[in-house]
């Protein structure tokens, strides 16, 4: 799994992917990216690389429609956290938010809590966070 830089939504070629692209803000810390698998694109990520001692934010994760439920997140995730790594960040923090009707936010919380991402305090809302030390 790769993690390419997406400078501008058209450069998808998943429609899907470059719809959910055009969607998400591109300011300040943000900066998107496509999964690749094998060359094909199967995700859309959106990360905030907040300043050293911060955690790295997974802004938003979205998978098509047609290829869920084929584990492809949890590699895009495995994915982030290398990249969060690599640039030297301790956590990856998230607020989970299903904007599927089909995948209720309490799946979407045990889903990440299956990935190892655990409740944190301090945050609005429902906040979890992965240590990567």
């Amino acid at each position: 799994m790769e993690l390419k830089a997406l400078e501008k939504p058209e450069q998808a070629r998943n429609s899907e992917i470059r719809q959910r692209a055009e969607h998400v803000g591109h300011a300040g810390y943000t900066r998107h990216f496509v999964a690749l698998d094998q060359g094909q694109e199967v995700a859309f990520v959106a990360l905030d690389f907040y300043p050293p001692g911060d955690p790295l934010w997974l802004y938003d994760l979205h998978v098509p429609k047609e290829i869920r439920r084929s584990h492809v997140g949890t590699r895009v995730l495995q994915a982030v956290e290398v990249l969060a790594h690599k640039y030297g960040y301790e956590a990856v923090n998230l607020h989970p938010k299903s904007l599927d009707k089909d995948f209720p936010n309490e799946k979407l919380v045990e889903w990440y809590a299956r990935c190892g991402y655990t409740k944190v305090d301090g945050y609005v809302g429902v906040t979890l966070s992965k240590s990567l030390l």
